[in-house]
């Protein structure tokens, strides 16, 4: 066997576990889905993932930590997620705390999840955001954009 042929098959067995692909185009687009329905956020180049969860009627914003492939969880042990949430011209910063849970043995200092609420998560549907400032297992990401949104409640 040639080395050509040894990394072809290399770099085929290394892109099945990737989970998803799809690129008509012949790169590898990358996609995964959420475990709890929310938006996925991708830190780094396919490293880690931070899924947020907007519920608009309770005014609270959820944030788990995930791996490359959002399938599992990612414990750290951040005080917050800081990021900035911008709405019709209005600008709030907004502090993810950590959450426990007994269930999992995850507890402040050693989890996955995060959480804020605030009632003026309620008053639009969708929000341009940014994350500050967060460190995943020694790799920190800063000002990564995303946008979160949820179905407008029925009338």
């Amino acid at each position: 066997m040639n080395w050509t042929t040894f990394w072809a098959i290399g770099l085929t067995i290394g892109c099945l576990g990737c989970g998803r692909h799809g690129d008509p185009g012949g790169g590898h687009a990358h996609t995964h889905v959420p475990p709890h329905g929310g938006v996925g956020v991708e830190l780094g180049n396919h490293e880690f993932n931070l899924e947020l969860v907007l519920d608009r009627a309770g005014g609270q914003i959820e944030a788990y930590v995930l791996d490359a492939h959002m399938e599992e969880f990612v414990r750290i042990p951040a005080e917050s997620i800081p990021i900035r949430l911008k709405a019709g011209g209005e600008e709030r910063p907004l502090a993810l705390l950590p959450v426990a849970a007994a269930a999992t043995g995850e507890k402040v200092g050693d989890t996955s999840h995060f959480r804020a609420q605030t009632d003026w998560l309620r008053s639009t549907n969708a929000w341009d955001g940014v994350l500050i400032d967060l460190t995943v297992r020694g790799k920190r990401y800063t000002n990564v954009a995303f946008r979160i949104q949820t179905p407008a409640p029925a009338q």
